[in-house]
């Protein structure tokens, strides 16, 4: 989660982190795919991790979140 506040690519996307017996869910809303991208590799490159489900959706253009 630390490594996500000093990127600038995605310090200001609304992610949700939640862990259990080396298992991540992601959720929350990114303004495009490279974003929620990046925030899977993060993901993946925390210790410890065996699996990463993603959640995340893409904000569109009227402000609405779209899965």
């Amino acid at each position: 989660r630390e490594a996500l506040r000093y990127d600038p690519d995605v310090r200001n996307v609304d992610v949700r982190i939640e862990a259990h017996n080396g298992e991540l869910m992601l959720s929350g809303i990114a303004d495009n795919q490279a974003q929620i991208d990046r925030v899977v590799m993060f993901a993946w490159m925390m210790e410890g991790i065996k699996k990463v489900d993603n959640k995340m959706g893409l904000r569109n253009t009227a402000g609405a979140a779209q899965n």
